[in-house]
């Protein structure tokens, strides 16, 4: 495999994590955080552009991929963009707020045939999941009625002081964040979904988001 030139857009723990695994597939050359004095401490290579403005990566002409690690509200502006430039994407998941926002970026990539463009719901390549996949794919347990699943992060001190609570930074609470990786898994063993109910609380916070969310 030809190894790409690679730009990071948010160097916090998320995006760090993702340069730590590049390997031989990718080459680290320029990289993108609002805290450009934490760039340039963690990179130190000369070699390596650095900006505090993701919109500087657009005028390199030497970028073949982009690792998006932002918020959730830039995400689909940024990916927009960077579409535009027929330019390698991996983002973290959401990869958009809205479904208009979303739908626009789909509309856009099918005019692309020679760019990869993934969204990071992880979960799916989970061993476990792998396997039951493999398990269910075989027919030999049957058909799947259902699947019930709960799933969630545990609270920290100062948690509801985080960007997530913050909607103009998350889109929404509980049901962008975590649920649309159950939503994601669910569609891996049942295929599309139909939608019936939802009911979103925020129980725990008393915050604008919900902090619990049920979908039927």
């Amino acid at each position: 495999m030809k190894t790409l030139n690679a730009a990071v857009i948010g160097c916090g723990v998320v995006g760090l994590r993702r340069v730590k695994n590049f390997g031989k597939n990718f080459n680290l050359v320029a990289c993108a955080d609002k805290n450009i004095n934490k760039i340039k401490k963690i990179f130190v290579s000369k070699n390596i552009y650095k900006t505090d403005n993701w919109r500087d990566l657009l005028k390199q002409n030497n970028i073949d991929a982009v690792f998006i690690a932002t918020y959730h509200s830039t995400q689909a502006e940024i990916m927009k963009e960077f579409i535009k430039k027929n330019i390698h994407i991996f983002c973290e998941k959401p990869g958009g707020v809205s479904f208009k926002k979303t739908n626009q970026l789909l509309k856009l990539s099918k005019a692309k045939k020679n760019i990869s463009i993934k969204i990071g719901y992880n979960h799916r390549y989970h061993p476990a999941f792998i396997l039951a996949k493999k398990i269910i794919s075989r027919a030999s347990i049957g058909k799947i009625l259902y699947i019930r699943a709960v799933y969630g992060h545990g609270g920290r001190k100062n948690y509801h002081k985080e960007w997530r609570f913050n909607k103009k930074l998350s889109g929404g609470g509980e049901l962008i964040d975590k649920g649309s990786h159950l939503i994601d898994l669910s569609r891996i063993f049942l295929g599309n979904l139909n939608f019936y109910s939802s009911f979103l609380k925020n129980y725990f916070w008393k915050k604008e988001q919900d902090d619990n969310c049920f979908l039927v």
